[in-house]
């Protein structure tokens, strides 16, 4: 409905084409969906990537200063492994606990995508077209691994699945569609 209570702007023009959505607009993924193709999907990871990284950076100096003030300057003392090992351990943690939150919690909003699959115009839906939980999402952020593991074939299938899915989206029941 447009500002004056009409229709009209949801109306499809004289060409027979429906005019664009807004992204503040729900748009019901029924049965006309296109699935989400390979490059767009990649483009989109890259995009998050670099999203990611840009927070992981400040980060990043802030636990590197960690180990630089309490490891003993003996390098072959048995402290310093210790608290190097728990170092790496600790920063794993926190980079995947970020990494998660980031894919999980944006693909359970009401965006349905993260910032790189929202500027591809894709969005992560259930198998019926509707928006996932966070715990499918999270589901479907830990099956990435999975993928990585057996030598990312996970993702190399997603071009030649009948719903382009990925496996992590096939474990997870998802599916990601044009928006």
């Amino acid at each position: 409905m447009d500002e004056h209570g009409s229709y009209a702007a949801l109306m499809p023009s004289a060409t027979g084409t429906p005019p664009p959505l807004a992204w503040s607009q729900q748009r019901p993924y029924g049965s006309a969906r296109v699935y989400a193709g390979f490059w767009r999907r990649y483009v989109a990871t890259v995009i998050d990537g670099l999203v990611l990284s840009a927070a992981n950076y400040p980060l990043t100096f802030i636990l590197d200063e960690i180990p630089a003030r309490v490891v003993d300057p003996d390098p072959f003392a048995d402290s310093v492994w210790l608290i190097l090992s728990l170092w790496f351990a600790a920063s794993l943690v926190v980079f995947i606990v970020l990494d998660w939150f980031y894919f999980a919690g944006l693909e359970s909003s009401s965006w349905r995508a993260t910032l790189g699959k929202r500027a591809l115009g894709i969005a992560v839906t259930d198998l019926q077209g509707g928006r996932v939980s966070f715990g499918r999402a999270t589901g479907r952020y830990f099956a990435h691994y999975i993928s990585i593991v057996i030598f990312l074939l996970g993702f190399l299938i997603q071009p030649f699945t009948a719903k382009r899915q990925a496996l992590h989206d096939m474990i997870a029941g998802t599916l990601v569609v044009r928006a």
